[in-house]
């Protein structure tokens, strides 16, 4: 089992930090955060990111990625059952937009990093290392699954590093943050390639994986239009069942469940971000009565639209 120790004890953390998100590169996102949480509370936001990868260096945090619960626990000091130090980490794969929710109780503290990755980026990161993004990591890509370890004494000073960079200048303290973040990125993609089951799964080219990539794309541009699979299928120029086969592989979902997943972010986006009426909503979602998308959306959202504008 990997232990670390945080370089900053947890007392001297009380005074919050104002959260930091920076944008590393195109597609590689930083986020920091600090809290000591004064009440109850529950945040929602929508993930855009295809990776996340969450490092939790002390406290607590409660997570929802769609319907999926992460809890994660870090130990400073003597944990319960006196294992030491440790900072839990977790990768997350998202092939679609998602739902997210940070539940906090009264009195709990986290002190976490978590980086974004697109699927654009994770694409160009494994082609220019000679890697098939079908074949070792596919099974990273499905949707929701989640992947946890222990992080290791290096990725805990790496960590560290981030939050306390060396004075530099704001152009090179950029590439040093993007450097320490790569860093991370490759020793979690190493861990849990290492612990990844063999698959029989033929792999896709990397023709067919971006062609895929490209139908995931048209899809969420023209969601609001009635697509049948027969349109999808003529539009990425394949038979329906080699782009069921291929979409599920790449994606870890069905073309259907995918278009449903997408209209329903893009829907409740314009409901509460543009202000849009339920009907131009549905609309917008490819629905042409308000009352089928009402109920589609309280089945995927567990609330109903009028109750999201207010």
């Amino acid at each position: 089992m990997n232990e670390c120790q945080s370089q900053q004890p947890l007392s001297t953390l009380r005074n919050q930090h104002s959260p930091i998100d920076k944008v590393l590169r195109q597609g590689l996102t930083f986020h920091f955060g600090d809290t000591l949480e004064q009440q109850d509370r529950v945040s929602h936001g929508q993930v855009d990111d295809h990776m996340r990868i969450v490092l939790l260096l002390e406290g607590s945090l409660d997570l929802r990625f769609g319907d999926h619960a992460l809890h994660m626990k870090s130990a400073s000091g003597r944990s319960i059952r006196n294992q030491g130090s440790y900072m839990d980490a977790a990768l997350i794969a998202l092939n679609a937009p998602e739902r997210f929710s940070r539940i906090a109780h009264k009195g709990h503290y986290s002190r976490r990093i978590s980086l974004g990755l697109s699927a654009q980026w994770v694409d160009d990161a494994l082609h220019s290392g000679g890697l098939n993004s079908s074949g070792s990591m596919s099974g990273f890509r499905r949707h929701l699954n989640t992947f946890r370890w222990r992080a290791t004494p290096h990725a805990c000073s790496i960590a560290e590093q981030m939050l306390a960079p060396p004075a530099l200048s704001e152009a090179i303290a950029g590439m040093y943050l993007e450097s320490r973040a790569l860093e991370l990125i490759i020793e979690a993609w190493s861990t849990l390639t290492d612990a990844q089951p063999c698959t029989t799964t033929p792999r896709l080219s990397v023709h067919a994986t971006r062609r895929i990539h490209e139908v995931a794309a048209w899809l969420q541009e023209h969601a609001s239009r009635h697509l049948t699979l027969a349109d999808i299928a003529r539009e990425a120029h394949m038979s329906t069942a080699t782009l069921q086969r291929h979409f599920k592989q790449v994606h870890g979902i069905t073309v259907a469940d995918y278009l449903l997943r997408t209209r329903m972010q893009q829907s409740h986006q314009a409901l509460t971000r543009q202000g849009l009426s339920v009907t131009e909503a549905a609309h917008l979602a490819g629905y042409s009565s308000p009352s089928n998308f009402a109920t589609a959306f309280r089945r995927y959202f567990g609330i109903s639209p009028r109750q999201v504008r207010t």
